[in-house]
């Protein structure tokens, strides 16, 4: 694809090795002695699907609160049909993703998803999946997001 379009961006960095990641970070942890396991914190949650893992692990493997996440304000705002050719201002990893998955980021913060490990029909109303939004705060001055001929190439913060 075109390096000068977010989509190309976004599938070099898919949202399965999102969720690739967090699962083998979940493993090593499971593996460690449950007495002694520390907190884990998982930042920038990108994916709908990397956040259900997390959901599950609390749910299922039993880690509870020793287990949270984040999304970003700029996962919960854009989606990446909508992210003009062109405009880097928005390049970030993990990237953007699309309008669906931004939507159903929206439902777990909110608390409008079941569980992972609930059936599809069950509501959570009023329970939030996400345990927080944090910033993202990498302060870049606009020459390093933008410049005659950017593209999302590793030049560009």
């Amino acid at each position: 694809g075109s390096s000068n379009v977010h989509a190309t961006w976004e599938a070099s960095r898919p949202a399965s090795f999102e969720t690739n990641a967090i699962e083998a970070l979940l493993s090593a942890w499971n593996a460690t002695d449950h007495k002694r396991r520390a907190r884990v914190h998982i930042a920038h949650v990108s994916s709908v699907e990397a956040a259900k893992k997390v959901v599950a692990a609390r749910d299922d493997m039993g880690f509870g609160s020793r287990l949270t996440m984040e999304t970003c304000p700029h996962y919960l705002t854009f989606a990446n049909e909508e992210i003009a050719n062109g405009d880097t201002r928005l390049k970030c990893a993990p990237p953007i993703r699309d309008g669906t998955n931004r939507e159903a980021l929206w439902r777990m913060m909110i608390g409008d998803a079941p569980p992972a490990s609930a059936a599809p029909d069950t509501p959570m109303m009023g329970t939030s999946q996400l345990d927080l939004v944090g910033s993202d705060h990498s302060p870049c001055g606009a020459d390093l997001k933008t410049f005659d001929g950017a593209h999302f190439g590793d030049e560009l913060w």
